[in-house]
C-alpha cells in the first residue's frame, strides 16, 4: 500500500499528515493564505501506461504489418521502459519493436511494433500481451492479431480447343474466353501475357485487352491460323501478373486441316 501524505509549509512551520504504509514520489503546488505562500506537497505514485494505435491488427500470410504503440508517464515517473510481446503470438508470427527501450521524461513516447507472419502461419485470431517493463513496475495492453490468407487471384481453365488451318480465302480465327478470378478479397489489376512468339508458323495470339481488373476481370484470346500453318498440337500458356503474384493457365491447341 502507498502512503498518501501532505506536507504543508508556511514561512518555518512545517506540518506533516500522514496515512498508511510506505511513500510515494510527492508532487508540489503552492497556494497563497493571508497573503503567505503556502506550498503543498501531496502524494502521487509513477507509473506509466502502455496504448497500441489500434486494439485489432489483420495480417495476411507472408506479409507484415505495423502498430504504433504510445507509452505515457503519469506521476512524475521517468525512467527506462523495455517494450515485448508477452504471450499470444501464434505459431509462424514472429514480432520486434523498434525502439525495444524507451526513456520517458515529461512526455508520451511512441515505438513501432512489427509482425510478420510466415506463409504457413496458420490463419485464425488470437490476444497478444503488449508488456511495457521498467525494474520492477510492469503494465500490459491487448491486442487482437487475426491471420487471413492472402490475397490472391487465379486464371479459368480455358479448356483444350481444335481448329482448322486458314483456307484460300484468307485466315481462320477462334475467340475464347480468358478471366482473372479474384480470391480471398484481392482487389487490384492483373497484367495479362501469352507465349504468341513460340508459336509455330501460322499460329498467332492476340489478348482482347493487355489487363483485366475490378472494373472487368474477363477479356477474349482470338487465335488466328493461316492457310500454311502448322498441323498437330501446341501448348498456349496465358499468364496474369501482379507485383510479386504469377499465375499462368495452359491448354492445348490442336491444328488440322481444312477438310476435303
Amino acid at each position: 500500500m502507498t502512503r498518501t501524505w501532505v506536507r504543508i509549509v508556511v514561512g518555518t512551520i512545517i506540518g506533516i499528515v500522514a496515512m498508511g504504509i510506505g511513500f510515494a514520489q510527492p508532487s508540489k503546488e503552492y497556494i497563497r493564505v493571508n497573503g503567505r505562500v503556502v506550498a503543498i506537497e501531496s502524494g502521487s505514485t509513477e507509473d506509466f501506461s502502455i496504448s497500441p494505435a489500434g486494439l485489432t491488427v489483420a495480417l495476411a500470410q507472408g506479409q507484415s504489418q505495423t502498430v504504433m504503440v504510445t507509452v505515457t508517464p503519469t506521476g512524475g515517473f521517468t525512467g527506462a521502459v523495455t517494450l515485448s510481446v508477452n504471450s499470444g503470438l501464434p505459431t509462424g508470427v514472429t514480432a520486434s519493436f523498434s525502439p525495444s527501450s524507451l526513456t520517458l521524461g515529461s512526455g508520451s513516447v511512441t515505438s513501432v511494433l512489427t509482425l510478420t507472419a510466415a506463409t504457413t502461419a496458420a490463419t485464425g485470431s488470437s490476444t497478444l500481451t503488449l508488456t511495457g517493463t521498467s525494474g520492477t513496475l510492469s503494465r500490459n495492453a491487448s491486442v487482437t492479431l487475426a491471420i487471413s490468407l492472402p490475397a490472391d487471384f487465379s486464371l479459368s481453365n480455358i479448356g483444350n480447343v481444335t481448329m482448322t488451318a486458314g483456307s484460300g480465302a484468307g485466315n481462320q480465327t477462334m475467340n475464347v474466353s480468358v478471366a482473372a478470378l479474384p480470391l480471398n478479397g484481392f482487389n487490384s489489376t492483373v497484367a495479362l501475357s501469352t507465349n504468341n512468339a513460340s508459336m509455330p508458323s501460322g499460329v498467332s495470339l492476340a489478348l482482347g485487352a493487355a489487363s483485366v481488373g475490378p472494373a472487368g476481370w474477363g477479356t477474349t484470346l482470338t487465335i488466328s491460323t493461316t492457310p500454311t500453318a502448322n498441323l498437330g498440337t501446341v501448348s498456349i500458356t496465358v499468364t496474369g501478373t501482379n507485383g510479386l503474384l504469377t499465375r499462368a493457365v495452359t491448354f492445348q491447341l490442336t491444328v488440322v486441316a481444312q477438310p476435303t
